[in-house]
């Protein structure tokens, strides 16, 4: 990547345009997130057709082995690629990395139609999550600075960047209606890729990267990095840092959780049943329409509750409405769909307000670095966790307890909420 005192693009200008500028910089923003949930869940959606391509075989063993291996390493990718993605906004810019970061996850989505046998599969997830992990991170950052003192209408523009995740989740179930072929359904990857190029020659970095850029652009990169780490850790953020983790990262195990095995656990209630895949392409659907009024509301919830109430409000929740879907269902029936919706609404507040408060707990010189950090630490134990829900199916008996478990994260989400500050009305 290459690192220039001026600004990328041809097109945008920064923070201080007018908002019909900003807006069509959210817009990009908006379908960039969009993407990534459309690629992110169309996996759990096909997970039991590309196995049995794959392997010509979808019994319960099988399937929980080869998709805890396609889950998790997907996870893992994403943690990786939002923090190091992270760094490289700080360094050599929000919308150079960006740009990048969408041409990855339009490449090996496509790639990924093309998987002769499930390892390579996993490589193709694995690259495609790192894209993706990347995109989550710059584009909060990069939205939030760009509203900079618009400080009521940051959390509303940021809800609208967290809803272009649920969308494409939304998308990804409706492909399942129209496409029956996992591999064709996976050729969607082709989408993203105008996208990145849109990025890159329109968007403008915000000022405040800019200013930062010039007054460090005589300074070693080596230093700069350094420089970084140590103001991450310094005692003025190292509270901010150990919240912003933690309540991310337990937020996620339960999400990932749900979506990656969600589709598979619902065809495992019925099994045998011909409209398995509509089904589970159902509920990739609701965990999306439920994510979007999730994250319609959040932008009034933080602005009236605050960002801390609004978080407690959506742990609690998810907490109680999971108890209820996994302990309530031994077969498959309508009210799955009711409860899904329930506790996708959680999700959607939980995302919108994190995608807000996050990048508002650190300053400028370490905010991509930070909300990196931060959005994708957790990954590491959500991609463990995800991993071992199909490996602990057959010694827990079966999908429900195994997903239960993992769902108590909930609630150490819930108690670190109580010592992060609160961050209303902040300028950044």
């Amino acid at each position: 990547m290459k690192q220039s005192n001026t600004i990328t693009g041809t097109g945008l200008t920064s923070s201080k345009n007018n908002f019909g500028t900003i807006t069509f910089a959210l817009v990009l923003g908006f379908l960039a997130t969009l993407s990534c949930g459309l690629v992110s869940t169309l996996m759990a959606a096909y997970l039991p057709n590309a196995v049995a391509d794959l392997l010509g075989t979808t019994t319960e063993a099988d399937l929980s082995y080869v998709g805890s291996y396609i889950n998790s390493l997907y996870i893992f990718g994403w943690a990786i690629g939002g923090m190091l993605f992270g760094w490289t906004g700080d360094r050599f810019g929000r919308i150079q990395s960006l740009s990048i970061s969408v041409f990855i996850i339009a490449v090996f989505t496509i790639a990924a139609a093309f998987s002769p046998n499930w390892p390579l599969l996993v490589v193709y997830r694995f690259v495609t999550g790192m894209g993706a992990g990347a995109v989550m991170v710059l584009s909060a950052v990069y939205v939030a600075e760009l509203w900079g003192d618009r400080v009521k209408g940051r959390a509303f523009a940021l809800s609208i960047i967290s809803v272009g995740f649920p969308i494409g989740i939304v998308t990804s179930g409706a492909v399942t209606h129209f496409i029956e072929d996992w591999r064709t359904a996976f050729l969607v990857g082709f989408l993203p890729l105008a996208l990145s190029a849109l990025c890159y020659l329109i968007l403008k970095e915000p000022d405040q990267w800019s200013r930062l850029n010039r007054r460090q652009s005589n300074k070693k990169a080596g230093n700069r990095g350094k420089r970084a780490v140590s103001y991450l850790l310094a005692p003025e953020n190292r509270v901010n840092f150990f919240v912003g983790a933690t309540i991310f990262g337990s937020m996620l195990v339960g999400i990932w959780a749900t979506f990656s095995w969600l589709p598979t656990w619902a065809q495992n209630l019925s099994p045998g049943d011909s409209a398995g895949l509509q089904q589970g392409g159902n509920l990739v659907i609701l965990l999306g329409l439920g994510g979007i009024i999730g994250s319609i509301f959040a932008g009034f919830l933080a602005n009236g509750m605050g960002r801390k109430g609004a978080l407690m409000v959506a742990f609690g929740g998810a907490s109680i409405a999971a108890s209820i879907l996994y302990l309530s269902n031994s077969e498959f029936s309508n009210i799955i769909y009711i409860q899904t919706a329930f506790l996708a609404i959680f999700f959607g507040i939980s995302q919108a307000i994190m995608t807000a408060y996050i990048p508002e707990l650190f300053p400028t010189p370490i905010r991509a670095t930070a909300t990196g950090i931060s959005f994708n630490a957790g990954r590491f134990v959500t991609a463990t966790a995800v991993f071992f829900v199909g490996i602990l199916v057959p010694i827990l008996g079966g999908f429900s307890n195994s997903l239960l478990i993992f769902s108590f994260t909930y609630i150490i989400g819930f108690v670190t909420v109580m010592f992060g500050k609160e961050t209303k009305g902040s300028v950044l």
